[in-house]
């Protein structure tokens, strides 16, 4: 993943203000060059859904800009997090900054997921998988078809999974409800 670029530099208020009517949140402040003031300020990108932001012919993040015109400076390697999983989402009470494992803990199931629930698979030998991080360390448990059958060891797996959740979670580990689902 590409680190962020670092724009310590950069007076966003200068350039742009947050509006929420705006579809990128953001528009720009005064007439510049070929943009004039108070048009939107960058786009959204069909193919990700994020909205990025031209400035002096480079491309910033543009929840990174709202975040930085509120608070903070952000390191390059800060990520910020869309509450509600919609990238193009930049209100401000929309994101918040995390660590990247907090981060993948707001992500929805991959597109690609085989068995409907993150974090457990099948394995060919003859086991179903649950999979999750605790203390930084990835933990598995296995549960056999020749033990079970094939829907006992499936729904043993994705049970143990969300009881792991659940305990880590009252820990304050951050599986959000989002976490695994293909739409919330």
């Amino acid at each position: 993943m590409p680190r962020a670029r670092d724009t310590k530099d950069i007076k966003w208020d200068e350039y742009f203000c947050y509006d929420p009517s705006s579809p990128t949140f953001l528009r720009h402040r005064y007439d510049r060059q070929n943009v004039k003031g108070g048009a939107v300020a960058g786009t959204i990108n069909n193919k990700t859904g994020y909205v990025k932001v031209r400035l002096f012919n480079k491309i910033y993040a543009g929840h990174r800009i709202v975040w930085e015109m509120f608070n903070n400076r952000l390191n390059p390697d800060d990520k910020i997090d869309h509450i509600d999983g919609c990238v193009s989402n930049n209100a401000l009470d929309n994101l918040r900054v995390v660590p990247e494992y907090v981060n993948q803990r707001n992500k929805r199931m991959y597109k690609n997921n085989a068995t409907g629930f993150t974090g457990v698979s099948y394995n060919k030998t003859g086991y179903w998988v649950a999979t999750w991080y605790e203390e930084f360390t990835c933990r598995t448990k296995y549960f056999s078809i020749s033990k079970f059958d094939y829907i006992t060891a499936k729904t043993l797996a994705i049970n143990w999974r969300a009881t792991k959740l659940k305990i880590l979670n009252s820990i304050g580990d951050g599986y959000t409800k989002r976490h695994g689902f293909s739409k919330l």
